[in-house]
């Protein structure tokens, strides 16, 4: 099985709320690394990535540790690698500055990996790659794209700092996915909605749906997730509980935690109900631990998508 992962990766400098720092590198990493360890035997991960020259030695250091990440995919670029400072003031309310940038992926750097089984796109600048390539890519590719519109909500000043925004064309980003994951902000800006009633879930479900995708995922936090299936009028919506660890130390890439878990086990099941359970069980163990180095107490998730103890 082959999986490209479309995005970018970040160096991180994360102040948290009681004063600690902490320096690590992230974005794309809390997909790629999650997918090496959780991904059935047999599975090749397929990063495909412009990475600044100045953080590959790190970087490359972080994907060699996993086997079954290729580093075909990576392109090395003489621009400053992405730069996010995190500035936490509780558990879930941050502050973003991001600073430098690679160029956005072209149709090129990407079409190697067009035979792939799966794509699972992740917008962790918000200019990974433009809407044209991604067009190019749902065109020419047989794959199930998994899109996560995360920092597409996102723009950005001339300080570098990130603020919510509509997301524009936002219904043509969509429909090039099978899969599209958002979270409870993400979803009240497209919607326009700050209610959130269930009437509002279900118009909300509908329009995505309509757009193009199977399967909507919305991840509420603490308070777990929904997955919203059907169309026109039969949609459906599922809860399902979060499950949060004894102390939560940092939410940085829990979300990012979630999709990759979930295409695990959806991948291998093609249960959205049970690939739920998993990605919340995997974005719940995230919540306490810090750094990508930490991801490796994810392999702690049994086979049957049960907790060990950890």
């Amino acid at each position: 099985m082959k999986i490209a992962v479309v995005g970018t990766v970040n160096r991180d400098t994360i102040l948290f709320p009681n004063g600690q720092k902490r320096e690590s590198y992230g974005g794309l990493l809390y997909s790629i690394v999650p997918l090496a360890l959780l991904a059935e035997a047999g599975t090749t991960v397929f990063p495909v990535v412009n990475l600044g020259r100045d953080v590959s030695g790190p970087v490359m250091a972080i994907l060699s540790r996993h086997p079954r990440i290729s580093r075909e995919g990576i392109s090395l670029v003489r621009e400053k690698n992405n730069h996010a400072f995190l500035t936490y003031y509780s558990e879930s309310d941050r502050e973003e500055v991001l600073r430098g940038g690679v160029p956005p992926l072209s149709f090129k750097q990407i079409s190697p990996f067009l035979a792939v089984d799966f794509f699972l796109v992740n917008f962790i600048s918000g200019r990974d790659l433009s809407l044209e390539t991604m067009k190019l890519i749902r065109a020419h590719t047989k794959a199930t794209i998994y899109m996560d519109i995360h920092s597409l909500c996102l723009g950005i000043d001339g300080e570098g700092r990130r603020f919510w925004r509509q997301i524009p064309h936002w219904q043509d980003w969509v429909a090039q996915a099978d899969v599209v994951q958002v979270n409870r902000g993400e979803a009240k800006l497209i919607s326009g909605s700050q209610v959130w009633s269930e009437e509002e879930l279900l118009s909300f479900g509908r329009t995505v749906m309509a757009a193009g995708p199977s399967i909507l995922l919305l991840t509420l936090g603490s308070e777990g997730s929904l997955v919203v299936t059907g169309s026109g009028e039969d949609i459906r919506i599922q809860r399902f509980s979060s499950y949060p660890p004894s102390a939560v130390i940092d939410t940085t890439g829990c979300g990012d935690v979630f999709l990759a878990a979930f295409v695990s086990e959806h991948v291998k099941s093609g249960d959205a109900q049970r690939a739920s359970r998993f990605a919340n069980q995997a974005a719940g163990m995230k919540c306490g631990l810090s750094g990508i180095e930490s991801l490796e107490a994810l392999q702690n998730i049994g086979a049957e998508g049960l907790l060990k103890s950890y």
